[in-house]
C-alpha cells in the first residue's frame, strides 16, 4: 500500500564510505557508510590476534577537506591506489570509489575542445594511460573532469529527458520512461547506484545501507507486485517472506509481531483479553481503510480521479483521517498505554512520535506491511536499484555515476538543460529530480525562477530526522536470538513522546533501537558461522554542536564511538557477549548521511511526516516549472523504499502521457 516509510531508517540509514586510498597517518574524516567504502585503520583495536578485535573501521567521508589527497602524499599523480592499499577498508574497490572520498589525487582537467567533446572510449587516443592500474575506460573522466566554465558546455548531448539522482525513485522514472520509447541521461553524483536502498561490503559482510523490510509483495494482496511488474523487475528479484514481522521487547513483555494481519489481531486479543473489542474495531478500520486507499492509488495509476469501486462515504470516510495524528487515530479504539505503544511501534519507521506522525501515513504504512506482505530480497536490497538500472541500460538509457548535476538552466519557464559539476551539459526536453527537494528547487533552479508562494512553502516545511546506526560484522552466529526474522524493536518503556525527546536530548540510553541480523534473512549477508549486524537509532542532528562540525576530527570520532559503544552495551542484554566478537566496524551518524546523500541535515525521511506535510501535504510531482519533476521521499507519497518507486513511476506515467499527446499532435 503506500509505501514503508522512510526505512532510511529502519535501519538505518549509515551511507557507505568509499574506500580510502590515503596513506595519511591521520585519519580522514567522518566515518562512513554508504556504499561500500569504509574501514580504515583509523581506529585500529589493541592487537588484531585478540577477541576483541575490530578488523575494519572506517574512517573517510567525501566532502570533508582533511580526507582529500595532497601533494603531501608519497603517491601523488599515481592513479594505482591498489598497488599500495589493497587491504584498506577490507575490500577492494574501483578507483571511482577511492576518488569520492579522497579527491582525484592531483589528475589534470581536460580541456574544453573539439576532441574531449566525448566521454566515451578514452583509451582510443589514451590507450597506454594508467595500463598498470587497470582503470575501467569509464572511470577516466572521474578524474579528468572538466573544470566548468560559467557558460560554457566541457560537452553537449541532447536526450529526452534526464534523471537527476539514482536512487529509487529516480531509477524507477527512468526504467518505465526508457521502457516507454525515451532516451534517457540518469546522473548519479556517487559511484554507484541505490542511494539509501544500497549495500556496501567489508571483510565478507554484506551490510544494509537503509532497508528494513519491503512491503506490498504478497502475490494476492501486495499491491506493489503490479508496481514491480510494470517497472520490469518483478522476475529479476528474489523476496524473502519474513514472518513474524519483529520482535517488540518491552520492560514487561516481549511478542514475535506476525506480519498476517489476522495473527496479529489474535495475538493482541489473547494477550490484551480487555482490549478486544477496540482491537476488532481498530483491524476491521484497517482493513477497510485499505481498501479504499488501494482503489483510490490503483486509480491514479490508471489516470482516473476517481474510483469506480468506492462510494462517497468511502471518500468522506478517508478525508476525515488526514486531518488525525496517529495518537488521534488509535485513541479511537485503544486504551491500554502499553497496547497502544506496542500496536504503534512503526511510529518509528515514519520518524516521528504518534502525537506528531500523521495517522493515514502510518496508517498506509502499517497496512502495506501487514496486509501487503513484509518481505526482504536475497542479495540485500542493493538488488532492486541493481534491477533497475539493467532495465534503463537494456532499454537504451545511460547511467552516469560519480556525475553530480550543479544546475538546471531555464528559457521561457521552461527546463532546456542539465549542468553537471565537471562541466558536461545535457539538453533536454523534460526532468526529473531524485535529488533531494530544496537543493532541486532553491539552488539548481534558483529561488528567482519560482513563484514567491512557491519558495515560501519551501521554506515554511521542516526536514525529518536521520539516523545513528552501528554495522558490525562478529565472528559468531547469533541467529537462535532472533525470532526467524532479522529484527528486534527494543523499548525500555511506554512513552513513546519520551523516546522521541531523547532523540532531540542526544541522550542514547534512553531513545529506542533497533538492531537487525540480515544473516537470517539470506545467510549470504556473512561468512559462514558469523553474522552482519545493524544496530539503529535516532539522534538529532543537532547533537554534539552539530556532530562536532567546526571542531577536530578527533573529537567528532570520539563523540560518535562514545554513542556507539553505549548502544552495543544495550544491545549485549539481548546479544550476550557482542562485543567480544566484533571484527568489523561502522558507525554512521546524521552528519555522514548528509555527506553521502547531501540530504540536509541527513534526513531519511525527506520533510517531517507531519499532518501538514505528509500525503497530498508532500510536494507533488508536478513543480511550478512546466516540464521538471520530482521524485524520491521529498515528493509524494513519501519515504520509504517502494514510496519512492511509487513516485518515480507517477512522474514517469505523468511525461509518457505528455509525449503520447505531443506525438498524437504530429499526426
Amino acid at each position: 500500500m503506500i509505501p514503508r516509510l522512510a526505512l532510511c531508517l529502519s535501519v538505518a540509514l549509515a551511507l557507505l564510505a568509499p574506500p580510502s586510498c590515503s596513506a595519511n597517518k591521520e585519519p580522514p574524516p567522518d566515518a562512513a557508510p554508504f556504499d561500500s567504502a569504509g574501514s580504515d585503520a583509523s581506529a585500529p583495536p589493541a592487537d588484531a590476534s585478540s577477541d576483541d578485535a575490530v578488523h575494519a573501521w572506517t574512517g573517510a567521508s567525501p566532502h570533508v577537506a582533511a580526507a582529500v589527497l595532497t601533494n603531501q602524499h608519497a603517491g601523488w599523480r599515481n592513479p594505482d591506489c591498489a598497488a599500495c592499499h589493497q587491504d584498506v577498508h577490507a575490500a577492494g574497490y574501483g578507483l571511482a570509489a577511492c576518488v569520492g572520498c579522497h579527491g582525484a589525487n592531483g589528475a589534470p582537467f581536460r580541456k574544453v575542445h573539439g576532441q574531449h567533446v566525448a566521454n566515451d572510449d578514452c583509451t582510443g587516443c589514451h590507450a597506454d594511460r594508467h595500463a598498470p592500474a587497470k582503470i575501467a575506460d569509464s572511470d577516466c573522466r572521474v578524474c579528468h573532469g572538466f573544470q566548468e566554465p560559467d557558460d560554457v558546455c566541457g560537452t553537449k548531448e541532447s536526450v529526452d529527458v534526464v534523471v537527476i539522482g539514482a536512487g529509487g525513485g529516480g531509477l524507477s522514472a527512468a526504467a518505465a520512461l526508457a521502457k516507454g520509447g525515451l532516451e534517457v541521461a540518469v546522473l548519479e553524483q556517487s559511484y554507484k547506484v541505490g542511494g539509501c536502498a544500497a549495500t556496501f561490503n567489508r571483510a565478507g559482510y554484506r551490510f544494509e545501507a537503509s532497508l528494513h523490510g519491503f512491503d506490498g509483495l504478497n502475490p494476492d494482496t501486495g499491491m506493489n507486485v503490479k508496481l514491480l511488474q510494470d517497472l520490469g523487475i518483478l522476475d529479476r528479484l528474489e523476496p524473502v517472506h519474513c514472518d513474524p514481522m519483529y520482535q517488540a521487547v518491552y520492560p514487561d513483555f516481549s511478542y514475535d509481531i506476525p506480519a498476517d494481519v489476522e495473527a496479529y489481531r489474535d495475538l493482541l486479543k489473547q494477550e490484551f483479553p480487555a482490549e478486544a473489542e477496540g482491537i476488532d474495531a481498530l483491524f476491521d478500520e484497517m482493513i477497510d481503510l485499505n481498501r479504499i486507499l488501494s482503489a483510490v492509488l490503483a486509480a491514479q495509476a490508471e489516470g482516473k480521479p476517481i474510483p469506480d469501486d468506492v462510494s462517497v462515504e468511502d471518500l468522506t470516510k478517508l478525508q476525515g483521517y488526514m486531518a488525525l495524528t496517529l495518537t488521534d487515530v488509535v485513541s479511537k479504539f485503544l486504551t491500554d498505554p502499553r497496547l497502544i505503544a506496542l500496536w504503534t511501534q512503526l511510529a518509528g519507521f515514519a520518524g516521528g512520535s504518534p502525537d506528531d506522525v500523521a495517522g493515514l501515513f502510518f496508517i498506509a504504512m502499517w497496512n502495506s506491511y501487514h496486509i501487503g506482505g513484509y518481505y526482504y530480497f536475497e542479495g540485500g536490497s542493493q538488488s532492486v536499484p541493481d534491477a533497475l538500472a539493467e532495465v534503463v541500460q537494456e532499454n537504451g538509457g545511460q547511467i552516469l555515476t560519480s556525475s553530480r548535476a550543479s544546475r538546471i538552466d531555464l528559457k521561457e519557464g521552461k527546463v532546456t538543460r542539465v549542468r553537471t559539476e565537471d562541466g558536461r551539459c545535457f539538453d533536454t526536453r523534460y526532468v526529473v529530480s531524485n535529488a533531494n527537494a530544496p537543493d532541486t528547487l532553491l539552488k539548481m533552479v534558483g529561488k528567482e525562477n519560482l513563484p514567491a508562494e512557491y519558495v515560501e512553502k519551501l521554506d515554511s516545511m521542516t526536514v525529518g530526522l536521520s539516523a545513528f546506526v552501528i554495522y558490525l560484522g562478529v565472528d559468531q552466529d547469533y541467529s537462535d536470538y532472533f525470532p526467524g526474522t532479522h529484527g528486534i524493536m527494543i523499548n525500555d518503556g511506554y512513552d513513546t513522546v519520551d523516546f522521541f525527546e531523547a532523540v532531540s536530548d542526544c541522550a542514547p540510553e534512553r531513545t529506542a533501537f533497533a538492531i537487525s541480523n540480515y544473516t537470517v534473512s539470506d545467510p549470504g549477508n556473512a561468512p559462514p558461522g558469523k553474522n552482519a549486524i545493524v544496530i539503529v537509532s535516532q539522534l538529532g542532528y543537532d547533537c554534539g554542536q552539530e556532530w562536532k562540525a567546526n571542531l577536530p576530527y578527533e573529537e567528532y570520532k570520539a563523540l560518535k564511538e562514545d554513542l556507539a559503544r553505549q548502544y552495543i552495551e544495550r544491545a549485549e542484554v539481548y546479544l550476550p557477549g557482542l562485543s567480544e566478537h566484533i571484527e568489523v566496524m561502522e558507525v554512521a551518524t546524521p552528519r555522514t548521511v548528509q555527506a553521502f546523500t547531501l540530504n540536509p541535515r541527513g534526513s531519511i525521511f525527506g520533510w517531517d511526516n507531519t499532518v501538514a506535510q505528509s500525503m497530498m501535504g508532500r510536494l507533488p510531482q508536478q513543480t511550478p516549472i512546466t516540464n521538471l519533476y520530482l521524485a524520491g521521499a521529498w515528493t509524494f507519497p513519501g519515504g520509504g523504499q517502494s514510496a519512492v518507486l511509487i513516485s518515480g513511476a507517477t512522474a514517469a506515467r505523468t511525461i509518457l502521457a505528455l509525449e503520447k499527446e505531443r506525438t498524437s499532435g504530429d499526426r
